[in-house]
C-alpha cells in the first residue's frame, strides 16, 4: 500500500509499508489517544525514533533510584576490584554529570556524550596548573620582581575556583573531575568556591594562553613576562 504523508508545512513523499509493518503500525496506533490515522501514527513513530536517537544520557528520575540502589548494593558487597567506583557512578548519574562516565569508561559508550563546559573546565584546569607550575620555577627575586610589576599577591597566581552560586555549573564540574575522576590532583583539597564571579576572568585568560601554548613545547614553563601578561586578564 502507498500513502501519502503531509506534515505541516511539509513536502510530499510515497512511503510503501509490506503488510506485516502495516499490521504492527495498526495496532500501535489503537492503543493511541482519539486514534490516529495511519499517516499521523506514523509521523508520530518517526518523530519518537528521532528523538530517541538524538537522546543524550538523560535518566529519569526512576532510573536515577535504580542506580542509587544498585550503587549501595555495590558498596555493601565491597566488589573494589571491579574497577567501577559506585560513588562515581552514583554522582555521575543523580548528580547530572554524565560526561564522567564516559570520560572514566569511554569503551562503554558508542556515542560521545561530552558536554561543553567539562572541556571548558579542562582548559582552565589545565591553563592554571601550568600558570602555578610555572610560577613555581621562577626564583625568588623574579618573583618578587613579578608582584612588584603587577601590583598583586601570591594568590593572584593561583586558581581561585569559580563561583558557587552564580557559576554552579563549573563550580561541580571541577570538584567531580579533581575528586570524582581524580584528574587535576595539583587541585585536590582546595576551596573550589571562589565567592565571586570567575569565569569571565578564566575565560579571557584562555584566550591568551592559547596563543602562548606554542611557546610551551617539550613542558617548558611560562617566562615571567607571560605570566605577568596572563595575571593581568584576571583584574
Amino acid at each position: 500500500e502507498v500513502r501519502r504523508l503531509v506534515g505541516r508545512r511539509g513536502q510530499r513523499f510515497e512511503l510503501r509499508l509490506d503488510p506485516d509493518t502495516l499490521v504492527r503500525v495498526d495496532k500501535w496506533r489503537t492503543g493511541q489517544p482519539s486514534l490516529p490515522s495511519r499517516a499521523a501514527a506514523i509521523r508520530r513513530l518517526i518523530d519518537s525514533g528521532l528523538a530517541l536517537n538524538e537522546r543524550k544520557f538523560r535518566p529519569t528520575s526512576g532510573e536515577k533510584l535504580i542506580v542509587s540502589m544498585l550503587c549501595d548494593l555495590f558498596r555493601h558487597l565491597k566488589l573494589d576490584d571491579a574497577g567501577i567506583d559506585p560513588d562515581l557512578v552514583e554522582k555521575a548519574t543523580v548528580g547530572r554529570h554524565p560526561w564522567a562516565l564516559e570520560w572514566e569508561h569511554g569503551e562503554m559508550f558508542e556515542e560521545s556524550i561530552e558536554e561543553q563546559v567539562p572541556l571548558e573546565v579542562a582548559n582552565i584546569l589545565n591553563m592554571w596548573w601550568t600558570v602555578e607550575w610555572s610560577y613555581g620555577q621562577l626564583s625568588e627575586e623574579e618573583r618578587v620582581d613579578l608582584e612588584g610589576d603587577t601590583g598583586t599577591g601570591r594568590g593572584q597566581f593561583m586558581f581561585g575556583g569559580f563561583d558557587g552560586n552564580e557559576e554552579t555549573e563549573h563550580f561541580s564540574v571541577a570538584e567531580v573531575m579533581i575528586d570524582g575522576l581524580g584528574r587535576f590532583r595539583h587541585f585536590k583539597g582546595r576551596d573550589l568556591n571562589s565567592h565571586s564571579p570567575s569565569l569571565g576572568r578564566h575565560r579571557n585568560m584562555l584566550v591568551l594562553y592559547e596563543a602562548m601554548k606554542e611557546s610551551l613545547a617539550g613542558r617548558k614553563p611560562l617566562t615571567a613576562s607571560q605570566i605577568a601578561e596572563l595575571a593581568d586578564r584576571t583584574g
